[in-house]
């Protein structure tokens, strides 16, 4: 434990590293008749069931994903013009061989073609490693073997759609036997699946479903500058979280379509908390903010609070002090400068403009623009919120000199001292300030913090009601008592 020199913030030099893949090693003889097999399967006509067969051939999930690591191997070095698949190590960034933008583009449809499903724009970006991207192929294909539903003998080989199958599912659950439902625990996970399908039929929410669930409990992610979250941009370290809670996004461009996200941070956080809390409903929430998305992460968490929800916890990611450090001299140069480091993070050139308003899930650049701007807008005259809820910093190691002086970044808290924020941990993670969204460190750190606030809270409601049955209980005692004071009195 440490106490920063220049803040009240506690330095938690906690690490839950990520846990390992085991995959045991075949021969080399094999290994290469595999991935000829594999190669010959999903290439001669894109012929998914093949290469599913082939894998369901092999002993073991850890056998599987190695072949997959291989098959991405070289898919990675044909889209890369490297000499051959051995020039992909397995657990190497694909950034550091060379990828760009376009090269991701090329990668993910060849990656869909595998799994004949399409995957979202970003996957080499969420999935920065050979290793990484077997591990999604591996379970695109296995759920594409247990959640493909034919009804082939009724509609001719037609498929059941994602919507029809949500409505079947709620159908289920309306008509079901209520025992037979419990007895197989079905009811909660069938109402995680309705609640699912019912933001997905909204359209102009700004809450955007990201995995279905059930519980108590549930997570919101809050996207940085610019940023709407959807399914596929939102980064690995959020959609791989261990538990069964429901996992959704923020998305500002249905509210800025509205004219309702102008102003300051907390105006932002008023409007966002009507339909936020409509998702919550009586369930605890634990709060995610990714860069300037930890600046609304806090303003919403106050204003939930506010409304009488619970929040459990809030999580910066990296997430930068407002006012710290010098800025260029106008508002038009700041917008420039965020709006080039949104290039460099996704490897795109000067006249890539749509493609990053794709990336970021704007609908246009326009938009994007203006979502950049009343971003940095909002942040004029910042006023820190309250809110009772821990709040925790996960702090990039890496120095990142186009976002921030060296100084600044040696500020264990990111200059939040100065606002007076009491952070209730500091944790150095590895990577920079984009990179540390693909690093399973991360999500090690957001699972163990989700944790423990949920069980503090939980033990403090604990002791909050028995507290107030205690108090209850002498309240009584004495109003007895003065009761019967009263009656003798009386005699």
């Amino acid at each position: 434990m440490f106490t920063g020199p220049s803040s009240s913030v506690l330095w938690l030099a906690v690490s839950f590293p990520a846990a390992a893949v085991a995959v045991r090693m075949v021969g080399g003889l094999y290994r290469a008749l595999l991935r000829s097999g594999l190669k010959r399967a999903s290439a001669a006509s894109g012929d998914t069931n093949t290469l599913r067969a082939r894998l369901a051939a092999l002993a073991s999930d850890a056998e599987r994903l190695k072949a997959l690591v291989a098959l991405a191997q070289e898919d990675i070095a044909a889209v890369l013009g490297l000499p051959g698949a051995s020039s992909a190590p397995a657990d190497v960034p694909l950034k550091e061989l060379g990828l760009d933008s376009l090269m991701a583009l090329e990668l993910r449809n060849r990656l869909s073609a595998r799994v004949g499903t399409k995957l979202p724009t970003t996957v080499a970006f969420d999935y920065p490693t050979p290793t990484a991207m077997a591990q999604l192929l591996l379970e695109k294909l296995s759920l594409n073997e247990r959640g493909t539903w034919r009804q082939g003998a009724v509609a001719g080989n037609a498929a059941i759609s994602k919507t029809e199958c949500l409505k079947s599912i709620g159908a289920l659950r309306g008509s079901a036997d209520p025992e037979f439902l419990r007895q197989l625990d079905l009811e909660r996970r069938l109402s995680g699946l309705a609640e699912m399908s019912a933001l997905l039929e909204k359209g102009d929410s700004c809450v955007v479903p990201i995995r279905p669930g059930f519980g108590n409990h549930v997570l919101l992610y809050v996207p940085g500058l610019g940023h709407g979250a959807t399914r596929e941009n939102t980064p690995a370290v959020i959609k791989q979280l261990g538990g069964d809670y429901p996992i959704a996004g923020l998305n500002p461009y249905p509210l800025a379509a509205r004219g309702l996200l102008s102003g300051s941070v907390a105006d932002l956080a008023s409007n966002y908390a009507p339909q936020v809390g409509s998702w919550i409903g009586e369930r605890s929430v634990f709060i995610v903010g990714g860069s300037f998305g930890g600046v609304v992460a806090m303003a919403l968490a106050s204003e939930l609070e506010r409304r009488g929800r619970h929040v459990v916890g809030v999580v910066l990611l990296d997430t930068q002090a407002p006012g710290i450090g010098a800025l260029p001299s106008s508002m038009k140069q700041v917008e420039e400068m965020v709006w080039a480091h949104l290039m460099r993070m996704y490897g795109l050139t000067e006249h890539e403009d749509e493609k990053l308003a794709e990336l970021t899930g704007a609908p246009s650049t326009l938009a994007l623009r203006e979502m950049l701007w009343d971003g940095i807008q909002c942040q004029n005259g910042y006023t820190l919120p309250v809110v009772a809820a821990r709040i925790h910093l996960l702090h990039a190691k890496e120095f990142d000199s186009s976002l921030r002086s060296l100084e600044e970044h040696s500020l264990l808290d990111l200059g939040w001292g100065r606002f007076g924020l009491k952070l209730a941990s500091v944790v150095m993670v590895e990577g920079n300030h984009s990179s540390i969204y693909t690093q399973p460190e991360t999500l090690g750190h957001i699972d163990a913090l989700f944790e423990s606030d949920r069980l503090d809270c939980s033990a403090a409601l604990d002791v909050g009601k028995e507290a107030a049955d205690r108090s209850g209980e002498l309240k009584r005692a004495a109003a007895m008592s003065a009761k019967q004071d009263d009656g003798q009195q009386h005699r």
